[in-house]
């Protein structure tokens, strides 16, 4: 009868012993085994390198004598002999080991000096306990002689998920760790194996981490067997350089806040979740955006350097997240961020927040916070200075739209519009506010972008016209000359102020050749003029320019050019000019006024009292001419302030041999103080409105006198 094994010691496929351990261990359970399957006081285990081991190890000539018939006779099957030989030996098995490739790797032996009975059931165990053997005195079977000098752990593994094969690098990975190899799998290593082989397609970048060191694994089936092969890789390095770039990526190289891509996920993020809101609770996810500017940052930036402007910007970004401080400390804390959009932009989204005043409160305590000055270090301002660093006290505001999410907003960008649009009337309401947007600033803004875009098709359509309001010489009562003056006569909306489109046209740029064909129109038409109408001295033609057409660098030339084209003299137009436009670039405009000068054209600071007025400025500047405000002239004998500053203007121009023209002339008893103070010129509503050329042509042929 077979003889029954131990339950200790019953040996099933699932049961294959770590590679781990000691091969002399591994020798030694087999034997015992393959003793006691075939109840024989010795058993030995013969490889192909010639080494043998038996059970028990003492050595006794059974032992010996086995040694020397199977090393003396091949094995090619497995065979049980009763041998008769002097008595010697009268039982021997012979059990071949093989390979996975069933290439020979040694045998098992076991003999007694007495007969046995050999059963079936006993040679199918021995199979059983052989093919074990086989992988586990044998693992580089499993992984190919190239995985053995990988550098990187390579793991076999059976069916269900156990390791019975590990490379050197994997069990010195094992050592380094103090833990079994297995432990570094991923979580649904088993699954993974599983599906490996069912599917017979490999599984990649499985990623684990352990003690700070993160791993990636390649599940591999091998083909025809119930073995996947794991192909590891260490990938810390790998990761922490793509954490770093990840996070280059997302935040602002000079502040170090969140820049507009990490900035506008969390917005969409917050949007999502305010959609959420708004289908289960029917209500808006309570958070706000604040868009900030700095104001005039680029006159800091300009007069002091990149290096303080950057340095600004970094403080700027400090007093922002402290501002904000207070709402993200604690366990229920806010997840507010602060980011950098670009240049001085800066953002703040507000989450979490009780109600709407809670955002504005934030918004107060930015003001609050920009009111102290910012001291930052630059280098010298000129080579004259001495090389040490250079102190600046920098003040500085912010400007700041705020928004609000409703339950139908679906789109980060359509907040962040909201919020731009918002910041623009905060500084079109002097700066250093903050404004809360509503729904008349987004049409206001739309309307802004259509009137541009039929600016922009007028401009190619010629639907301007110049219209003339003369000027008159207050001595003789007689037209002198004309003020040139730009109206647009829209196809649809008919008649459009030019105090509504001149702005738009200056901040698009298009008052360059709008102002530029205002000029020809209006040199052509006096040239016309002065043929048909010859008077003593010369008609004149006045004509505005912008601070966007002063700026210009050919903007002299292209006076001089328009005035050859058209052949008129250029001592007949008179440019004027506003004192604020002259202030925005004084040293630039003093150069351009004198080249102008040069070519005898008459220069003229328009809406003069309104503005600087400084002698200092009217000595530095060569101008002929000034123009009294029609607000002053408008009060003249009604309020005695402006009657003395009328007076004081005129008086003015004068001493300094200027001519002085008022505007809004309205009435005789306006125009008689003024004759009475000396004015050289009149223009307003009491001679004339602004005429089309053809109105103004029968005017002059009327030739009136006033």
């Amino acid at each position: 009868m077979m003889p029954q094994l131990p339950r200790s010691q019953a040996v099933t496929p699932q049961e294959s012993l770590s590679p781990g351990e000691d091969r002399r261990a591994i020798i030694e359970d087999l034997l015992r085994l393959v003793r006691h399957i075939c109840q024989t006081p010795v058993a030995l285990l013969h490889l192909q390198d010639r080494e043998w081991f038996q059970f028990p190890a003492v050595t006794d000539e059974l032992g010996e004598l086995a040694q020397r018939l199977v090393e003396n006779t091949p094995i090619d099957r497995l065979r049980a002999s009763n041998l008769a030989g002097g008595n010697i030996l009268q039982f021997i098995v012979r059990l071949p080991l093989l390979d996975d490739r069933h290439q020979p790797l040694g045998e098992i032996v076991a003999c007694d000096r007495i007969p046995h009975a050999w059963e079936p059931e006993q040679a199918e165990l021995l199979q059983t306990l052989a093919r074990q053997a086989s992988r586990q005195l044998h693992p580089p079977q499993l992984l190919a002689r190239a995985a053995q000098v990988n550098p990187h752990p390579i793991v076999a593994c059976n069916a269900s998920g156990e390791a019975i094969a590990l490379n050197q690098a994997a069990q010195t990975l094992s050592q380094q760790l103090n833990i079994e190899i297995a432990q570094l799998f991923p979580r649904f290593h088993i699954q993974l194996v599983q599906a490996c082989l069912a599917s017979q397609q490999y599984r990649e970048r499985i990623e684990v981490s352990f003690n700070q060191r993160t791993f990636r694994w390649l599940y591999q089936p091998c083909n025809r067997t119930e073995i996947v092969y794991l192909y590891g890789h260490e990938i810390t390095d790998y990761k922490q350089s793509e954490a770093k770039l990840l996070h280059e990526a997302l935040h602002d190289e000079l502040t170090g806040l969140p820049n507009r891509t990490l900035f506008m996920e969390r917005l969409k993020q917050a949007v999502e979740q305010n959609q959420r809101y708004a289908r289960t609770a029917h209500k808006s996810y309570p958070f706000a955006l604040l868009f900030l500017d700095l104001d005039r940052f680029k006159l800091i930036n300009d007069s002091l350097g990149h290096l303080v402007g950057d340095q600004l910007l970094q403080m700027i970004a400090r007093r922002l997240e402290s501002a904000i401080l207070p709402r993200n400390i604690g366990i229920n804390g806010a997840n507010d961020t602060v980011a950098r959009l670009g240049g001085d932009e800066f953002a703040i989204l507000l989450d979490r927040l009780h109600d709407r005043n809670e955002a504005i409160a934030i918004a107060e305590r930015l003001h609050e916070l920009f009111r102290s000055p910012f001291h930052l270090y630059g280098s010298p301002l000129a080579e004259s200075e001495t090389p040490s660093r250079t102190f600046h006290e920098v003040f500085t505001t912010v400007s700041i739209g705020i928004t609000f999410p409703s339950p139908r907003t679906s789109q980060p960008e359509t907040l962040l519009r909201d919020a731009d649009i918002a910041l623009y009337r905060a500084k079109a309401q002097g700066r250093g506010r903050h404004e809360v947007f509503d729904a008349t600033m987004h049409a206001s803004t739309i309307a802004l972008l259509q009137l541009e875009n039929d600016l922009r098709r007028a401009v190619q359509r010629q639907e301007f016209q110049v219209y003339y309001q003369p000027i008159i010489a207050l001595d003789t009562g007689r037209i002198a000359g004309f003020e040139a003056l730009v109206r647009w006569h829209h196809p649809e909306r008919g008649f459009v102020s030019p105090s509504e489109f001149i702005t738009t046209t200056e901040e698009t740029g298009l008052i360059i050749p709008l102002g530029a064909w205002v000029l020809r129109q209006a040199c052509l038409q006096l040239q016309q003029w002065q043929t048909e109408f010859a008077t003593y001295p010369p008609l004149t033609m006045s004509v505005n320019i912008s601070s966007t057409q002063l700026s210009h660098p050919d903007f002299s030339e292209q006076v001089s050019q328009i005035l050859q084209e058209v052949a008129l003299e250029p001592g007949s137009l008179k440019l004027e000019i506003t004192e604020s436009v002259l202030m925005e670039n004084a040293d630039a405009a003093a150069s351009l006024l004198e080249q102008l000068r040069a070519q005898t054209i008459h220069l003229c600071i328009d809406d003069f009292g309104t503005g600087y007025s400084s002698l200092s400025y009217l000595q530095r500047f060569p101008i002929n001419m000034l123009k009294v405000d029609k607000s002053f002239v408008t009060n003249l004998g009604v309020d005695e302030e402006s009657s003395e500053i009328v007076r004081a203007i005129i008086s003015l121009g004068n001493n300094l041999g200027m001519y002085v023209t008022a505007e809004g002339v309205e009435t005789e008893e306006q125009l008689v103080q003024l004759w009475a103070l000396h004015c050289d010129y009149g223009q307003g509503y009491l001679f004339s409105k602004p005429l089309k050329s053809e109105d103004a042509r029968a005017l002059l042929e009327a030739s009136p006198q006033w």
